[in-house]
């Protein structure tokens, strides 16, 4: 799942979340099921429940009591890529090795697929073990993320078209596409658990923004490899005009990132030789060092799942795919 993590417990909570997925899609009607399946059976490092898991138990929770949540929050986050990949969004031809959806299947399917994955989202986080209470943050929670996620998007689309875009939006963007989702994460965990002050919480949720923020900055950085082996579509935030950390430093650096009378491979080079590269991958492990902080400060009943948790973070900002 993770290579280089020193311990076989994120294996487990990574299997325990690909059963409970296996065993619930395997109830969707026949007639789409094959749709609905195939991105998830596809595989994926399951990242965002997997971490959901560890911080739970480090506050104290049974992981087989928060599972239902956990694969509601890799439900969900399948159902955004299902959207992104679709032609209105991004358009993407291949992820995780094997075509995307709308490509496999049609456009108009990929829309219902990413309906009842998101439903399914819903109705597993409501299945879950635990007090009343805290089941209805987490679905709050959950309701609060879905909106925000879609602003971001949608801030997204708008800067394709308005390419006069500093480092600022490009945060702010990201702090609601990419980063919320792990906040969300974070505060589900401290909710299911009960853990601590409002101290932690506030810990919590910065570790989760900063742990997203470092992800989708490395993302940045992937996009712009000179290997065809991320199991996605080649460069495919420069062919979608796609507002990155690596884009406007490139773009800051008199780069033409985006003019379409130069091959795409020509453009990577020079923003590689811009030293872009290289920033994307700084700023982001400047997120992580706070992430890191952060999760330093949080009470936990479990110290040595925080130090798994640290493990994590820091296959996040030096993977390569």
């Amino acid at each position: 799942m993770l290579d280089g993590i020193d311990s076989d417990v994120p294996t487990k909570r990574f299997k325990m979340v690909n059963s409970y997925l296996d065993e619930q899609l395997e109830n969707v009607d026949d007639r789409i099921k094959p749709a609905v399946r195939h991105l998830p059976d596809a595989g994926g490092k399951r990242l965002r429940p997997v971490l959901f898991l560890l911080l739970s138990e480090a506050l104290g929770c049974d992981p087989e009591d928060v599972l239902p949540i956990a694969a509601g929050i890799e439900s969900f986050h399948t159902s955004t890529l299902v959207e992104d990949d679709h032609p209105d969004m991004d358009n993407d031809n291949m992820r995780r090795d094997v075509p995307t959806v709308h490509r496999e299947f049609s456009p108009a399917e990929s829309q219902l697929v990413s309906k009842i994955l998101l439903s399914k989202a819903f109705c597993w986080i409501s299945n879950a073990n635990i007090e009343g209470d805290a089941r209805l943050k987490c679905i709050d929670s959950m309701d609060d993320v879905v909106e925000e996620l879609c602003i971001g998007q949608k801030q997204d689309l708008r800067y394709e078209k308005n390419k006069d875009i500093g480092k600022a939006e490009y945060e702010e963007m990201i702090s609601m596409k990419t980063a919320a989702i792990y906040e969300e994460l974070s505060r589900m965990a401290y909710y299911v658990s009960d853990f601590g002050d409002e101290e932690n919480l506030d810990h919590l949720e910065s570790f989760g923004h900063h742990l997203g923020m470092s992800f989708q900055m490395v993302d940045d950085v992937i996009d712009m490899q000179l290997s065809d082996t991320t199991g996605k579509d080649a460069f495919s935030d420069i062919v979608n005009k796609k507002i990155t950390i690596v884009t406007v430093h490139a773009m800051n650096n008199d780069v033409p990132v985006f003019d379409e009378e130069i091959p795409v491979r020509n453009r990577v080079r020079m923003i590689r030789n811009a030293g872009s590269i290289e920033y994307g991958r700084s700023q982001a492990r400047e997120h992580t060092e706070k992430a890191m902080y952060h999760l330093d400060q949080i009470e936990s009943e479990n110290p040595h799942l925080i130090d798994i948790i640290k493990n994590i973070t820091e296959y996040i900002v030096d993977r390569t795919k």
